[in-house]
């Protein structure tokens, strides 16, 4: 199903603590590009953690502050070291705005997983409460680059 971003973008405000994540298992680089100029705020995660002082500011230095915003290489937030559950802190965040972010690892078959079984920064969870967007081809500049799944809690 292909929708709109604004229809999107109060769906995610409204359902507050549900972010929506871009599927990145499929070639979303068309995708990307398009909800980059549809969010008020892009925030490159990794970047802000590489400039962080201190392990414990990381919630506080990545954390939104507009009313939708795209979050991107989230990958520094899984570090072992920050002690961090990432997804409640997606949910955090997301109760704030309307977030999208761009998921690092898989989703597949209901569930989210990030590296590989035995590492320190392995995740597999359910996917419970959240928006899949998911690219998809388009021709036509007018056309919604990603399909909308939606996961009930």
């Amino acid at each position: 199903m292909t929708e709109s971003w604004d229809g999107l973008v109060a769906e995610l405000r409204a359902g507050r603590g549900r972010p929506a994540f871009v599927n990145m298992s499929t070639d979303a680089s068309g995708s990307l590009a398009a909800l980059q100029g549809s969010v008020a705020e892009v925030i490159s995660v990794g970047q802000r953690v590489a400039n962080c002082d201190s392990p414990g500011d990381v919630a506080r230095v990545v954390q939104p502050r507009h009313a939708s915003t795209l979050m991107v290489d989230i990958e520094a937030l899984f570090t072992p070291e920050l002690h961090l559950d990432v997804i409640a802190l997606l949910r955090t965040f997301a109760q704030r705005c309307a977030l999208v972010v761009v998921w690092p690892g898989r989703i597949a078959a209901g569930r989210l997983s990030y590296s590989l079984p035995g590492r320190a920064d392995y995740l597999d969870e359910p996917a419970k409460d959240l928006v899949v967007l998911s690219p998809v081809v388009t021709h036509f500049p007018d056309e919604i680059p990603y399909t909308v799944e939606r996961y009930p809690a």
